[in-house]
């Protein structure tokens, strides 16, 4: 499911970094890799014709290493379906052996046991929360908890001996315990992510428990600095739907805040916020606030109107894909739950007709848009290329070339780019990478200093050159380059005609008179293909310059 870019269509859409160079390249390979208890499955599809590889290991041992074509499938059982097996899936496909495009990776994992039904301790399960002493001094205790925070929980009732994963970032410094509680699980019980003496228990369902400190788990990690963050804690929102018990109250817990809210007997909910560890709130800060939730019957005559759907952000590519969802208003406030956004009338309206995508509820007290993969293109991003060609400075060959990124990309990389000449007989190839959007590369196997090099011949110890078949002669006969942001764009690039001043070395037995491999005079400067002195050069950046500002100017003008 695509990100929710913003709360509000007030909201600035942040995107950090390259908006679509973080996006993996649209590609018909398609590896699907399913882990069960008892057996792994891999399916490859659509890859190239030939040449791909495949490497399936469990447990440290390969149970498959095999070369396919377009696609490749297999089954590879557990060898203890009862205990957990690491597993790992490597595909190299032929035509990406480099894996910049993403279609050579490796895939790894770790399945679940299988549970045994017969087993005494079926139908239960442990959980794991941390919390602060309100007391450092005193032992660990229910009455002696601040708010607790899930880690981990699983099944079967065998305590926890050590952390499972990472602590979270705030608890640091002494003063840490956890509590452990072992439930029965019908398939009904969720565990709360947090709990709060006394507002918040495990009910009935709550078979065991035990305190202890968390050091007994793992040891906690002194704290960073004993500087205190400042912020108000966001207020929260209160949705009173008439004729119905569909309220709430969204509170999205921060970084710095966490939230919990009571049911009063007059109906009122208060909200109550507590600081995490290393934060406080500034002075006069509003800390609680209370909502009356009326319930009342809805009206008779109500005015119609149509909710706001939301903006849809369709960039090229994929992963910054996304929405602006609208603001509450006097008609509607809105929510998001489970990949989709919910419109609720304000007492004395209702939906109209034509909801442009929402569906409205039975009942008729909400109405729900579906934020759905099939509002999104997913257009392929292409770079779009400037002048490129073959370029002489002096004596000595550059690729000269200039870069654009498509409309609705952008970049705050100074050095984005990478340009890979590409190897025409499946050797390797060469890259440079940390290029700048526009300027020129020295050519593979040439050199600007002395001694001068060219691609295609080898200095000898006496000063001469000969020809070779080494040093990227293979650069010499056309070639294909690469120009990769994410977004991409190959072309095919000829290397200067042998007569041009760069190609070759200049062969002469007279250091005084130089003269080309055709034996005419040098001439001061010429080259085939785009010809690009230092004044275009230094051009070109200042356009790039120019473009790339009025880019991100209107970038966050749209934002």
């Amino acid at each position: 499911m695509k990100k929710f870019l913003a709360g509000t269509l007030a909201t600035v859409l942040a995107v950090g970094g390259l908006a679509v160079a973080t996006a993996t390249p649209a590609s018909a390979h398609t590896p699907r890799i399913s882990p069960t208890c008892t057996e792994l499955s891999v399916d490859l599809t659509q890859y190239a014709q030939q040449g791909n590889t495949v490497t399936v290991t469990i447990d440290d041992e390969v149970v498959e290493e095999s070369e396919f074509g377009r696609s490749f499938r297999g089954t590879y059982a557990i060898p203890d379906p009862a205990v957990a097996s690491e597993w790992e899936v490597d595909i190299v496909a032929s035509d990406d052996r480099r894996g910049k495009r993403g279609w050579t990776r490796t895939e790894s994992g770790t399945t679940t046991p299988c549970v045994d039904e017969t087993a005494p301790d079926t139908g239960k399960e442990v959980g794991l929360y941390v919390y602060k002493k309100l007391d450092p001094a005193e032992p660990p205790s229910w009455e002696n908890s601040g708010r607790q925070t899930l880690i981990e929980h699983r099944p079967g009732s065998e305590w926890f001996t050590e952390l499972p994963g990472d602590l979270p970032t705030f608890v640091c410094g002494p003063g840490w315990a956890a509590q452990q509680d072992i439930v029965h699980q019908d398939g009904s019980f969720t565990w709360p992510e947090f709990l709060e003496y006394p507002h918040v228990t495990l009910g009935s369902a709550l078979l065991d428990w035990r305190h202890h400190d968390l050091d007994q788990l793992v040891a906690v990690p002194d704290c960073e600095s004993d500087e205190v963050r400042l912020a108000p804690a966001p207020e929260p929102r209160a949705i009173d739907v008439c004729g119905t018990e569909d309220d709430r109250i969204i509170a999205e817990d921060t970084e710095d805040y966490t939230y919990t809210t009571e049911q009063q007997d007059d109906g009122t909910v208060t909200v109550r916020v507590s600081a995490r560890p290393g934060a406080e709130f500034p002075e006069d800060a509003e800390t609680e606030w209370s909502f009356e939730m009326t319930d009342e019957a809805c009206a008779d005559d109500v005015a119609p109107a149509i909710p706001e759907p939301p903006f849809v952000v369709d960039l090229c590519g994929m992963d910054e894909d996304g929405f602006w969802l609208p603001e509450d208003s006097a008609e509607f406030t809105y929510d998001v739950t489970d990949d989709t956004l919910v419109a609720y009338p304000a007492a004395g309206m209702t939906f109209g007709e034509d909801l442009d995508g929402y569906v409205v509820s039975e009942d008729g007290t909400y109405a729900t848009f579906a934020l759905a993969d099939d509002l999104f293109t997913d257009e392929p991003c292409d770079l779009v290329p400037g002048d490129i060609g073959a370029v002489c400075v002096g004596d000595v060959p550059f690729l000269g070339y200039e870069i654009f990124l498509p409309e609705g990309a952008w970049t705050d990389e100074e050095n984005p780019l990478t340009i890979t000449f590409e190897h025409p007989t499946g050797g390797e190839d060469y890259v440079v990478e940390g290029l700048p959007l526009a300027g020129d590369l020295l050519w593979p196997g040439a050199s600007d200093v002395e001694p001068l090099q060219w691609p295609g011949w080898e200095r000898l110890e006496d000063g001469s050159y000969v020809e070779t078949d080494e040093n990227f002669a293979w650069t010499r006969a056309g070639v294909t380059v690469h120009f990769e942001v994410n977004p991409d764009y190959s072309t095919s690039i000829e290397y200067p005609e042998p007569t041009a001043d760069c190609a070759n070395p200049l062969l002469t037995d007279d250091p005084a008179v130089p003269v080309s491999s055709d034996g005419g005079e040098t001439p001061g400067l010429a080259a085939t293909g785009t010809t690009v002195t230092v004044v275009a050069v230094v051009a070109a950046f200042l356009l790039l310059g120019g473009i790339a500002l009025v880019v991100m100017v209107r970038r966050r003008a749209r934002v």
